[in-house]
This record gives C-alpha cells, structure tokens and sequence, in this order.
C-alpha cells in the first residue's frame, strides 16, 4: 500500500506464512508446503502490482483487478488452513491462520466499498479512511506472524523463504 503502493506493500506484506490441522508432520515438511503456498501467492500478488505500478486509470484498474486478488488472497488463506502443522509452531500457525483471515476480511471490506469510488480522490479516500487503515493494521500483524514463523524456520537451520515482506 503505498502509491497506491499503499496498496501494494499491503499485498507485500500479506505474502506468506501457515495454516493447516495438526498432525504429525516434520518441522521442515511444514515450512516447506507453507512455503510453497506463499510463492503460489506472491506469483499472483507481483501480477496485481505489476498491473498497479504500469496503470494510466488507477480507479479503473484497482476497481477490475482487486475482486480477483481478494479470491487468490482467499485461496491462499485456504492453502494455509490446509497445510498439516507440525506441533512445534501450531500456536504460530494458528495466529497466522487466523491473521490471513482477518486480512481477507479487509480487503473484501474495502472492496465492497469500490462500487462506490469513482475519481482518484475518492479512492485515496478509501485507503486513507477507516477501511484502509484496517487493512494496513491487519496486514501488519499478518506479516508478524510471518516473520515470526520465518524467525523459527531460521533458528531450525531450515532454509525457506516465507516472502513475508
């Protein structure tokens, strides 16, 4: 989320870490799917800021490619529910697992509101307001969930890339 960045670093942000059901999965098979599912993510998060950065009509291009983004953020957090945790990072996990919802909620919050954006200062106006403050605030903690998760894999000695920013 910056340039509209602003939203952008918000997809940065939210690229990455875990989700899944318990079970008796080893520490690095876990960060090894989990990291699959952020570079899953990332690839269709880097199209949408691809598409943002090279856009002449803002409003036009956030209103046609945010509902798309918002149901790979949402397969993402699927991915992740999906995942077999190991007990290890379980408590980890499940914060982010229930961070990726949040996040999913604030987006489809703020696109709820993109029928109703019609010039660049109604959409600053949106990301600037409450809903884009919330979605900057669970991005936040999305991504310290991320990084908490990388913080471990890091600690294990278990070479992933979490993509967390």
């Amino acid at each position: 989320m910056r340039r509209l960045i602003l939203v952008v670093a918000v997809v940065s942000l939210t690229a990455a870490c875990g989700g899944g059901d318990g079970g008796e999965v080893s520490l690095e098979d876990y960060f090894i799917d989990v990291e699959a599912a952020a570079a899953a993510y990332d690839e269709a998060a880097a199209r949408v800021d691809t598409a943002l950065s090279e856009s002449t009509d803002p409003v036009s291009d956030v209103k046609e490619l945010f509902p798309g983004f918002v149901g790979d953020l949402g397969g993402f957090v699927e991915a992740l529910e999906g995942i077999a945790v190991a007990d290890e990072v379980s408590a980890e996990h499940a914060t982010t697992v229930t961070r990726g919802r949040a996040v999913l909620a604030a987006y489809e919050d703020l696109v709820a509101e993109l029928d109703g954006v019609d010039d660049l200062i109604a959409l600053s106006n949106l990301f600037e307001g409450p809903k884009g403050l919330a979605l900057g605030e669970t991005g936040d903690l999305f991504s310290q969930s991320c990084d908490a998760l990388q913080s471990i894999a890091d600690a294990e000695g278990i070479e992933v890339e979490l993509q967390c920013h």
